[in-house]
């Protein structure tokens, strides 16, 4: 059919529509402190400012008929983290009515799990979003349970895991110190609750839903094809996926298993550094056109990405020779260096 529903609309009302998953293809949570840090100045700043919305971005669903599901195309980095941030208002409203026995602190925690989190028990199971199964458990025991994990160890976090731990606190810190000056508790709510409402009330997202999935990768393409914050690599990602088909599972964990291997590399510069030398050359700002005319089935998609995986190694070696030990000749690798050491590419 095609596109099945689209409109601005706020975060309150996007968040509360239905329940969200995130498909198994899509990346870990994997924001860090600077994008963390984005989304606090955004809030803030709306909040002490004279602007009445703020344009959150893009949010691209397709609905799984077959399994009556909406899944996460674009924004699942987005939602993860308002949603992580919800949950630390909501502990912190929880604690002034322990405190200060504040029935409207209580009252607004209780309206972020029934409105924006989901409440979950041994026999209750509505949360508003599912992670993938990477983080789906952590998720729902440190974010989205009221009765949270509080004894973490986090040498045994994967570093999705570390991601979303940190963010919970990063959030935490961010409104201690953001009210550590307001000493009376009615004024100290009366922050916090703004803080609340601007979020979801003044946040806007622009909804898309399809029921074709190729249509939803298609639409995201083009939301985001001039967007300049947006890497090459990203959407070379979502066309290897979505022409992935049967391949997908091998496609998913070939690529991630590269950008694991690039680290800190700019992987789109990679991507055009292998393309190049196979292809007739061309500049970034063409490159994803060209992939995506070249790479159209499954096996093209997944005989690219694991060329790209068994490749990463060595050109992270090539870029960082004093860190990544990859050559088995010391000679080699000591040229290297040198290469290095000259600011020669």
């Amino acid at each position: 059919m095609g596109i099945i529903n689209s409109s601005f609309r706020t975060l309150s009302a996007y968040l509360q529509e239905d329940t969200y998953y995130i498909p198994e293809y899509q990346r870990e949570f994997s924001w860090e402190e600077n994008e963390l840090e984005d989304l606090w100045v955004d809030l803030t700043q709306l909040y002490e400012g004279d602007l009445r919305d703020h344009f959150l971005g893009q949010i691209v669903i397709h609905y799984n008929n077959e399994e009556d599901k909406k899944y996460i195309i674009d924004g699942q980095q987005r939602t993860s983290t308002v949603t992580i941030l919800l949950s630390v208002l909501r502990k912190k409203f929880y604690e002034m009515y322990e405190g200060s026995l504040l029935e409207d602190a209580k009252i607004d925690g209780d309206d972020i799990t029934t409105q924006y989190i989901g409440r979950i028990t041994d026999r209750r199971d509505e949360l508003k979003l599912v992670l993938g199964e990477t983080d789906k458990k952590f998720f729902k025991d440190y974010i989205q349970k009221i009765d949270r994990m509080n004894d973490v160890n986090q040498r045994k976090l994967s570093k999705s895991e570390k991601r979303i731990y940190t963010a919970f606190n990063y959030y935490s810190k961010k409104l201690d110190e953001y009210v550590e000056d307001v000493n009376n508790v009615d004024k100290k709510y009366d922050v916090l609750n703004n803080l609340f409402t601007t979020l979801v009330k003044n946040f806007k997202v622009m909804y898309v839903e399809t029921d074709e999935l190729n249509e939803a990768f298609i639409i995201f393409e083009t939301l985001n094809a001039r967007g300049k914050d947006l890497e090459t690599s990203d959407l070379l990602k979502n066309n290897v996926l979505r022409v992935a088909g049967n391949k997908l599972p091998d496609v998913q964990s070939s690529w991630y298993e590269m950008l694991d291997n690039l680290g800190k590399i700019d992987a789109t510069r990679f991507i055009r550094h292998y393309w190049n030398s196979n292809h007739k050359f061309v500049r970034e700002k063409d490159l994803y056109k060209s992939i995506r005319n070249v790479i159209d089935s499954p096996k093209k998609s997944q005989e690219l990405v694991e060329n790209l995986e068994h490749l990463s190694l060595a050109y992270s070696a090539l870029d960082n020779p004093t860190e990544e030990i990859y050559f088995e000749s010391v000679r080699l690798n000591e040229k290297l260096k040198d290469i290095k050491l000259l600011g020669a590419t």
